[in-house]
């Protein structure tokens, strides 16, 4: 079951760089942009939440 897990993370953390690659950084000008500002930073803290639960998840197996 834990592979399941590992499995999803490692396709969410693929469509959120993809996701990354895709939506460029704006200028803070106005409401729009700081939106499109706070879901770039949504998807680069997913992208190193998952990151770091797949390390650890591997890191566990390994040595335990």
């Amino acid at each position: 079951m834990d592979i399941v897990w590992i499995i999803l993370l490692i396709i969410l953390i693929s469509i959120s760089i993809r996701e990354l690659i895709n939506t460029k950084k704006l200028p803070n000008n106005n409401q729009y942009n700081i939106l499109q500002n706070s879901r770039y930073y949504r998807l680069l803290f997913i992208v190193i939440a998952c990151s770091f639960a797949v390390i650890t998840f591997i890191i566990k197996k390994i040595f335990f």
